[in-house]
C-alpha cells in the first residue's frame, strides 16, 4: 500500500492493519506449509512397498485441554527389509495436523494390539523410513483451504477499508 492511499488513517489503524495482515498472512502460511509438506510426504508413501511388520506398542495419548475427546497415536513396530531389522514409530503422516476421535481410536485399538501383525509401508530407497496409514486424513485438506483463506483475508480486509475510508459519509 502507498502512503498516499494511506492518508485517510491514524497511526493507529496503520498500526492495525499491519498487525492484521501480518498475523493473518503468517498464520495461513503456517497451516499451508505444514498441509503441502503432509501432502507431500503422503505421496511419496504411495510409492513405498507393502510389508509385514510387528506391532510392539500402540497407545493413544490425549492431544491437548483444548481438544477434549482427540487422540493421537504413538505406535512402535519392527520389521524385516533385505534380512535387515529396524524399528518404526510413524503411525501417519497426517498426525501433526490432524488427531482421530475417541469413537475413531477405538476402532484402531482393536484393529492395532501389540504383538500382532499388521500392514506397513516402507521406503525402497531408505528401508529406515515406514509408515502405518500413508494416506491423507481429511482434516489436512482442511487445514490448508483454512489456510488459504486465512492468506487470502487479509488482503480482502485491507481493499474493503480502504474502499470505506473513499466512500463519503
Amino acid at each position: 500500500m502507498s502512503r498516499s492511499k494511506l492518508r485517510g488513517f491514524g497511526l493507529a489503524e496503520r498500526i492495525l492493519l499491519l498487525v492484521i495482515l501480518s498475523a493473518g498472512f503468517v498464520f495461513g502460511l503456517s497451516f499451508l506449509r505444514q498441509g503441502i509438506v503432509i501432502v507431500g510426504k503422503s505421496s511419496r508413501a504411495n510409492n513405498w512397498t507393502h510389508h509385514s511388520a510387528m506391532l510392539l506398542k500402540f497407545d493413544s495419548i490425549s492431544v491437548t485441554a483444548r481438544q477434549v475427546g482427540r487422540i493421537r497415536f504413538r505406535v512402535k513396530y519392527t520389521y524385516l527389509f533385505d534380512d535387515k531389522k529396524y524399528i518404526g514409530n510413524v503411525f501417519s503422516h497426517s498426525q501433526p495436523l490432524t488427531s482421530w476421535t475417541e469413537e475413531e481410536a477405538l476402532v484402531l485399538k482393536k484393529e492395532y494390539i501389540p504383538g500382532t501383525t499388521i500392514k506397513i509401508y516402507v521406503n525402497p530407497s531408505a528401508h529406515e523410513e515406514s509408515v502405518v496409514e500413508r494416506h491423507v486424513r481429511p482434516a489436512v485438506w482442511r487445514a490448508m483451504v483454512f489456510g488459504i483463506i486465512f492468506l487470502i483475508a487479509p488482503f480482502v480486509v485491507i481493499v474493503l477499508l480502504l474502499k470505506s475510508k473513499r466512500s463519503p459519509h
